[in-house]
């Protein structure tokens, strides 16, 4: 299985291969060489892992901020439009335009009723709502995106140390059948 780090990944297959050798391995150097390597190799994952967690993270933080943008514009309109047209529109929220079809579906309702009481400013009304529905929508998207994201990195942060810890008790236990054999970690 591998885990998302954005542009690369880890494999964790890493550790069945040294898994595999340190059940071949015959020195306790070369166990030392595979723990220190192992190590190395899960530290500068970790490190690698919180830097692009930090990006993710204030990316998604950008995201909210600007999908609380787009409702309050969106919820400003709502409120001008009753001006324009006479007509009541729902205020919408990130749970009620998460599909876009039914965004399009009440303008287009809307529109049949503004359009038959010759309303004047509606096209340029509607283009806007649709607009700012389409935004909301990707920007919406690229939400749950990142959210998958960093709930990826978070469960890799999670089982890189598990993983190292099973490692490190194969190879104490090969340690054990070496005779003198010291594991520095």
């Amino acid at each position: 299985m591998s885990y998302s780090q954005g542009t690369t990944a880890f494999n964790a297959g890493y550790f069945d291969s040294l898994e595999l050798r340190v059940s071949a391995t015959v020195t306790c150097s070369e166990l030392q060489n595979i723990m220190t390597q192992a190590v190395n190799s899960v530290n500068g994952t970790i490190a690698a892992v919180n830097a692009q967690l930090l990006l993710v993270q204030s990316d998604f933080s950008q995201l909210a901020t600007r999908i609380a943008k787009l409702e309050a514009h969106i919820a400003t309109l709502a409120g001008t439009q009753v001006g324009f047209t006479g007509l009541a529109m729902q205020a919408m929220t990130v749970s009620g335009v998460s599909d876009l079809g039914s965004v399009i579906a009440y303008l287009n309702a809307q529109a049949t009723v503004t359009m038959n009481l010759g309303i004047a400013g509606t096209s340029s009304f509607l283009l806007e709502a649709l607009s700012l529905a389409q935004e909301l929508i990707a920007v919406i998207v690229a939400y749950k995106r990142l959210e998958r994201q960093i709930q990826s990195l978070t469960a890799l942060l999670t089982s890189l140390p598990k993983r190292l810890s099973s490692l490190e008790s194969s190879i104490m236990s090969k340690a054990a059948t070496l005779s003198g054999c010291t594991i520095s970690i």
